[in-house]
């Protein structure tokens, strides 16, 4: 869709006990960036460190989820593409739920506003339904992020609460 992906590795991070930039890097704001979720089903254009997680009820359905390099390298671009259909117009009040894990450890759980997450890229709501492509770059994955497995479930929710997307991202780093 117009946003709703860019990586869990750039879906969205937030551990409280970090500091502000290492939260801003975990969040997936980077250089001004966000990287959002959108899948479902099974896809021929889903590949590497991405799977789905959605079911045929949702409103997303991608014909494509990449990120490149897959897995993310400290300090490289990363490239994100998105495309796909979306049956319905992407409302305020659109939301992420986010479980983001290193390890066993979880670093985050909860819930970020897509619309606010999707403007910073340029894609502000309304969205509308149809045929949608994003392609994005975080200019550089953060060198700072730990060594370790990243584990990022993102499902991403119109205003009443119908799924639109669930995407899993798991990564070594």
């Amino acid at each position: 869709m117009k946003v709703a992906f860019l990586l869990a590795a750039n879906a969205a991070f937030a551990v409280p006990q970090l500091a502000q930039r290492e939260r801003q890097i975990l969040n997936g704001h980077v250089n001004g960036a966000v990287v959002l979720p959108v899948a479902v089903g099974p896809v021929d254009g889903f590949e590497g460190s991405i799977s789905v997680c959605g079911d045929d009820n949702d409103t997303f359905h991608p014909t494509k989820l990449a990120m490149s390099p897959d897995p993310p390298q400290r300090g490289q671009p990363l490239d994100v593409t998105v495309i796909g259909e979306l049956d319905r117009r992407v409302e305020d009040g659109a939301y992420i739920k986010v479980v983001a894990k290193l390890g066993l450890v979880k670093l985050f759980q909860g819930n970020l506003d897509l619309c606010e997450e999707s403007g910073k890229i340029g894609k502000p709501c309304p969205i509308e339904a149809g045929h949608q492509e994003v392609y994005h770059t975080v200019d550089k994955f953060p060198r700072e992020l730990p060594p370790g497995t990243y584990d990022v479930e993102a499902r991403v929710f119109h205003a009443d609460g119908q799924q639109m997307s669930c995407v899993h991202v798991k990564f070594k780093l």
